[in-house]
């Protein structure tokens, strides 16, 4: 083994420093920025991707809320319309029954008139027709009234005697 003295070793190290140092160089002016902006691009990337998630994160969040908000503005809809509802049939309900009870007091009325009419025809033509009975029976049991005066006579003249 050959023997390396220390003057060349040093020269040997102070070679590889510069190229090294040249390389650092090299590398940094002319590849540095590129990898460093790629590099920096990604990590811009990835705080996007990560607010991005925040992001649609909060957005899911809000459209929840938002469907939430719209479900209960639609069952308060739904609710009022059907108490409209309720409200409308109960008017008309009512005056469905008020409407009746006009009808019930008309007809009420027209028949107390009916009743009265009927009544009062019934009593003048009852007055006659007893009349008529008395008459009629009358007849049956006696006769005729010229028959009934005969007899009467009859009687007189039988009394006399």
């Amino acid at each position: 083994m050959e023997h390396v003295s220390l003057s060349t070793m040093l020269l040997n190290a102070a070679v590889q420093l510069v190229n090294l140092v040249i390389f650092f160089a090299i590398f940094y002016y002319l590849f540095a920025g590129p990898i460093v902006e790629a590099v920096e691009k990604r990590r811009k990337m990835l705080e996007q991707f990560k607010n991005a998630d925040d992001i649609l994160q909060k957005k899911l969040k809000e459209a929840e809320e938002e469907k939430a908000k719209l479900i209960e503005e639609g069952v308060q809809h739904k609710n009022k319309l059907i108490q409209q509802a309720k409200q409308e049939a109960e008017q008309v309900r009512a005056g469905i029954l008020e409407q009746a009870e006009r009808e019930k007091q008309t007809i009420l009325e027209k028949a107390e008139l009916q009743i009265k009419s009927e009544k009062e025809e019934l009593e003048k033509n009852w007055e006659k027709s007893v009349k008529q009975a008395v008459l009629t029976i009358y007849n049956k049991l006696v006769g005729s009234e010229d028959a009934v005066i005969e007899k009467y006579v009859s009687n007189i003249k039988n009394m006399k005697n």
